[in-house]
């Protein structure tokens, strides 16, 4: 297994405990992870990859802290679930140009 599908292997699998365990549940050792796949991601040219998991952390640091200017309750993970599905989709599309 190269770097890239080493990368895509692990995200996903990150993404998925991340939906079920739910945004209220994400650990530190969570956001650490994702700092060093954006790391990897840089090293290995997804310049678009690693913008986008640069942006889910952020927003889940956000969501953690409650610094979301959200009124409504729904609609402050509504950032981190937009960039999760996104990111979800930019992984599952790499994985798929790999096959």
């Amino acid at each position: 297994m190269n770097a890239l599908e080493k990368l895509c292997h692990e995200l996903e699998t990150l993404l998925s405990d991340i939906c079920f365990s739910g945004l209220k549940n994400v650990h530190p050792e969570i956001l650490e992870k994702l700092t060093l796949f954006e790391g990897t991601a840089k090293e290995l040219g997804m310049e678009r990859g690693a913008a986008l998991i640069n942006q889910f952390a952020a927003s889940l640091r956000n969501y953690r802290a409650g610094t979301s200017n959200a009124v409504d309750p729904g609609e402050k993970s509504e950032q981190a679930l937009k960039l999760l599905c996104a990111l979800d989709f930019y992984n599952k599309n790499i994985l798929g140009n790999m096959l």
